[in-house]
């Protein structure tokens, strides 16, 4: 029996790099980013409206071209592999 994996995509916040996030997560606006780089992002989902907050070196998840999180890297590499780009 063949195994399968959901496609989660990811790309990392580096702290300069906002508005690409933005754009690449989907239904995204930048609110606000602080001196420390830190990032609130406005994300639409299905709907409903919230804030997520990112800091550098974190990373944003996406899964069928929606926002499915942001997790810090040691959240990142405990819960994820990355695939190699085909």
């Amino acid at each position: 029996m063949p195994a399968v994996v959901q496609l989660i995509e990811s790309m990392r916040y580096d702290g300069t790099n906002s508005q690409e996030m933005a754009a690449w997560v989907g239904d995204a606006k930048v609110v606000q980013v602080d001196e420390d780089g830190t990032c609130i992002m406005s994300v639409t989902v299905y709907g409903l409206t919230y804030d997520v907050l990112v800091r550098p070196g974190w990373h944003t998840l996406r899964s069928n071209g929606i926002h499915y999180g942001s997790l810090s890297p040691e959240t990142y590499a405990q819960q994820y592999r990355e695939l190699p780009d085909s």
